[in-house]
């Protein structure tokens, strides 16, 4: 026996050491046709179930036999088979199929899929679409490009407001619109509009908006139109029950240009002008001058109805000293006096102008043979079709991965944004411009003879005194030109958003991820009405300031594997934390003393106040997917949330979803037929939800 095993033992030792010889690790890298790196290329050896996929920066390591041959494959990649033979490191480059360039989704995490691997509802829209109006608005140009997504500009004010919804809205009374998610991280889309007369700062016997007909910017519009590869929308609950809560109304999940290792420095400039016109405008009658039952009232009695005497019977009188109109006083033609017959003025043409945006982008993209970098600066630089309007927008924009090791490698990325934004009232009250346009009568000149330049000219909209020059004798509704020079906006806002990741590839089949990202901005807003102002005639300054920091973080296990050549699955496990911390200050001053002043130590009376809003959330997620000869596939998610907002004893809430797809057009029958490429059935099932606002649940003290 003992010389059995003595023959057997060195003969099992050589077999080892012949099949140890037989077999090696390769290592290498996966590019596209740029020099990028493709994160999550699939990499497996022909014929075995050994397989593996890149990371972040585009590297993988596997064991291959001598004379093995793998196959590489990317999403939207036309897949390669290279014999390894004897090498030890291998650069891959991958060419992007027309065929699946169009099938490429970045579902919830970031995770990259086939659009035939999903079992749920998404859509890709591609970076270059989203700059070709050179509005510099990010959000306003995903307008018709994606099914189900109804994308509302408020107004065509410079920096005004992009509403977006995803198949209607969810809730009542709370937030309808998406989560906005950049590189994995949840960012803010606020549309921070804080009016007074809601809280408390009632002045001058006021009603109805104050700061309300100011169009408010939302927070997705900081975001660089250039700087963006691509844009997933994810429309239904089991697209995006992987996000919880803050998902509860879809998501859209945004994929940054980034540089890559081995990349060549490349420089690209993109510039554009734009030029705004008002298309349509409510029709403003020109047959009657300004008075009441045929009878004409001039401008310093305070009429506010138009109805007079027909304009076709009225003259100027040519008298150079009266203040309303330079034409002189109106009388009727028959008097001894007209000299030159009344023509209606054109109230909208005098007023409005033709709007330019210029939109300017550098970057500059490279790197070395472990490590690439991408930095971008850009400007939008808008005037709005309404006088003094403005918008300016600065961006900068700097992200680099580097592989540290064979198995870890980090990404980083860190976006800073200031804005400017000079507005001015639109809405419902006596200051609104359109209510001052549209109720103006035909017989009065808004301008004072100075057309659409009138707001260079403060003659045309204010007396010496300091009084009002407008159709009711300075009282009712504000002159247009006094409204964009004397009751101004002022928006100004700093911010800086990122994130950094670091990748560990633990084995063929499993790699570690933790991704910490942040969001933080600080937002002034000044509202001021001048003394004489038709909503505030002793004046008014409202001084709101937000401050918004929130900060995110994942931790993610990444398990894949193919069983055999007919099954293969993948499973993430995670856990997430998220906090949000918010401080609004809100100042309110009235009376000033000084015309022309806006501060407020200038004010008679001051009133303030102060907000701090708290949130935390917690969750451990989970997503199983599983595939059979590429043709069904089954998905399984699930997030166990927790939410400060909710009372302690039930504050804990689960969000499962189930999704099964079948690719029927991989069955033979479909093999040797044109006229169907591709065909999919799929269904889905999956429970989200939303936690309540923040301190909701608390009785305030008033």
């Amino acid at each position: 026996m003992i010389r059995k095993i003595l023959i057997l033992t060195p003969i099992m030792l050589l077999c080892v050491l012949l099949t140890s010889a037989q077999t090696h690790e390769v290592t290498g890298k996966v590019m596209d046709s740029a020099g990028a790196p493709i994160p999550g290329a699939s990499i497996n050896v022909k014929g075995e179930r050994k397989g593996t996929s890149a990371d972040a920066s585009g590297f993988f390591r596997i064991p291959v036999a001598e004379n093995g041959v793998i196959t590489v494959s990317g999403v939207g990649f036309a897949p390669q088979e290279i014999n390894v033979r004897n090498q030890t490191s291998i650069a891959v480059t991958l060419v992007a199929s027309d065929r699946t360039l169009n099938e490429v989704v970045v579902t919830a995490l970031g995770i990259r899929r086939e659009r035939r691997e999903l079992t749920n509802a998404s859509q890709t829209v591609d970076g270059s679409l989203l700059n070709r109006s050179g509005t510099g608005n990010a959000l306003s140009e995903l307008e018709g490009k994606a099914s189900g997504l109804t994308v509302i500009n408020s107004t065509g004010d410079p920096g005004g407001g992009t509403y977006i919804r995803l198949r209607g809205s969810t809730s009542i009374t709370g937030n309808n619109q998406p989560l906005m998610v950049i590189d994995g991280v949840p960012i803010d889309n606020s549309i921070n509009n804080y009016d007074p007369t809601n809280a408390g700062f009632q002045a001058g016997g006021a009603s109805g908006s104050l700061t309300g007909g100011v169009q408010p910017t939302n927070r997705g519009a900081d975001i660089n139109p250039n700087d963006i590869e691509s844009i997933s929308v994810l429309k239904g609950p089991a697209a995006t029950a992987l996000y919880g809560i803050q998902a509860s109304s879809g998501a859209i999940i945004i994929t940054t240009k980034k540089g890559g290792a081995g990349r060549r420095t490349s420089v690209t400039l993109n510039s554009s002008v734009t030029w705004d016109k008002v298309s349509q405008l409510p029709p403003l009658q020109t047959l009657y001058a300004q008075g009441t039952d045929g009878q004409y009232s001039p401008p310093e009695e305070g009429g506010s109805t138009s109805w007079g005497a027909k304009i076709d019977t009225l003259s100027w009188d040519g008298a150079t000293d009266y203040p309303f109109d330079k034409h002189g006083n109106i009388v009727g033609r028959s008097d001894p006096s007209a000299k030159i017959p009344v023509t209606p003025y054109d109230r909208y043409g005098d007023f409005f102008k033709t709007g330019l945006t210029f939109n300017n982008n550098v970057s500059l993209a490279g790197g070395n043979d472990n490590s690439g970098y991408r930095l971008s600066l850009g400007n939008v630089n808008q005037s709005g079709i309404i006088p003094k309007a403005t918008y300016n927008k600065t961006t900068l924009s700097l992200s680099g991965q580097s592989r540290l090791s064979d198995r870890l490698s980090t990404s980083a990325a860190i976006n800073y944004v200031h804005s400017t934004n000079y507005k001015v009232q639109q809405g419902s009250n006596l200051s609104g411009i359109m209510l001052g346009l549209s109720r103006t009568p035909a017989t009065f000149d808004n301008s004072n003879g100075y057309g659409s330049d009138a707001y260079r000219h403060k003659d045309a909209y204010q007396f010496p005194d300091g009084s009002q020059r407008n159709y009711r004798g300075g009282g009712g509704y504000d002159n247009p030109f006094w409204i964009v020079n004397n009751i101004p906006t002022n928006s100004n806002l700093d911010r800086v958003f990122g994130f950094g990741q670091a990748d560990y590839t633990v084995s063929s089949w499993m790699t570690l991820t933790y991704r910490l990202g942040g969001d933080v901005y600080a937002q002034n807003d000044k509202t001021s009405y001048d003394i004489n102002s038709g909503q505030f005639p002793a004046g008014a300054l409202y001084n709101v300031g937000y401050t918004n920091r929130q900060f995110n973080s994942d931790f993610i296990v990444n398990l894949h594997k193919n069983f055999s050549e007919d099954f293969g699955g993948s499973v993430i496990l995670g856990h997430n934390y998220f906090t949000l911390n918010q401080n609004n200050v809100f100042t309110n001053g009235n009376g000033f003393n000084v015309q022309g002043f806006y501060d407020l130590s200038n004010a008679q009376s001051i009133q303030a106040s102060e907000t701090q809003l708290r949130k935390r959330t917690m969750a451990f997620y989970a997503d199983a997917e599983l595939n059979y000869r590429k043709m069904l596939y089954l998905s399984i998610t699930g997030r166990q949330e927790t939410s400060s907002t909710l009372p302690a004893a039930n504050n804990t809430f689960f969000y499962p979803s189930v999704g099964l797809g079948w690719v029927f057009t991989e069955l033979n029958g479909f093999n040797n037929h044109n006229w169907l490429s591709f065909g999919k059935i799929r269904g889905s099932f999956a429970q989200v939800g939303k936690d309540a606002p923040i301190y909701a649940l608390t009785t305030p003290y008033t």
